[in-house]
């Protein structure tokens, strides 16, 4: 195949135009086809192009989706966040709340012995007044008597009450 490639360009120059094409009708019909394969491979890699370019495309429009949900969650961890340090807060205080509840019953049980210790000696001292009360009716009564025996015998008389 060589020497026949040799003998056409050798005789190229002296015009016989129809042996080489003879002799090189093999090699451009590979070529040829070669040539045709390649265009079939470049439009087969233009058609994969384009649908990387489309993929692309839906892959920064999903990274753009995802940037942000992520910025959704960093504002939702940043209120979590916020949560937490209000619980930690309202349990402190709750525990405070506790702890004053807890002794505002002491007192309160302390003060409810007082209260019926006190009630007793208020009801002793309501008898005592009852007891003083009948007392200062009785002498109220003898009273009542001596003014009516005064109002009897003749130039005294009785002080009126003003």
């Amino acid at each position: 195949m060589r020497r026949l490639i040799l003998a056409a360009l050798l005789l190229a120059p002296v015009g016989c135009q129809s042996v080489k094409e003879g002799v090189l009708s093999p090699v451009t019909s590979r070529l040829d086809l070669a040539n045709a394969q390649l265009a079939a491979g470049v439009r087969q890699v233009e058609i994969g192009n384009a649908k990387i370019d489309a993929l692309d495309a839906k892959l920064t429009e999903t990274n753009q989706k995802v940037a942000r949900i992520e910025k959704q969650l960093a504002q939702t961890d940043a209120r979590i966040q916020d949560m937490q340090g209000d619980v930690k807060t309202a349990t402190a205080t709750v525990t405070h709340v506790d702890a004053t509840a807890t002794e505002l019953n002491k007192t309160v049980r302390s003060m409810s012995g007082t209260l019926d210790a006190t009630g007793k000696r208020i009801e002793v001292m309501d008898g005592r007044l009852a007891d003083a009360n009948k007392k200062v009716d009785e002498v109220n009564k003898k009273m009542d008597v001596i003014v009516e025996a005064a109002k009897k015998i003749p130039g005294v008389e009785p002080k009126k009450d003003k």
